[in-house]
């Protein structure tokens, strides 16, 4: 468990190149924010405040710039310190 910190792992998706990472306070992907990249499989949600629940979505994309569809939502509250999310 981190304080303040919650870490979000998915499975690759194939031929993606980097990941787009957004957070929300509802499971509603248009209401989400863009929150950070990652070019690996994992992201960490340093800027998480404690008591509080938010969904989480990774868009896959491509160097070629063909974006992916956004993954289902996944939420924790922040209790929880990995987060399991499917990566498609």
């Amino acid at each position: 468990l981190y304080s303040g910190k919650i870490l979000l792992a998915w499975d690759p998706v194939e031929e993606a190149d980097y990941y787009t990472i957004y957070r929300g306070d509802s499971d509603v992907f248009g209401e989400a924010d863009l929150l950070g990249e990652s070019d690996t499989t994992e992201y960490e949600d340093s800027t998480a405040v404690n008591g509080r629940e938010y969904s989480y979505w990774v868009v896959a994309g491509s160097i070629e710039g063909v974006p992916g569809i956004p993954s289902a939502w996944a939420t924790r509250p922040l209790d929880s310190s990995r987060c399991r999310c499917p990566g498609r």
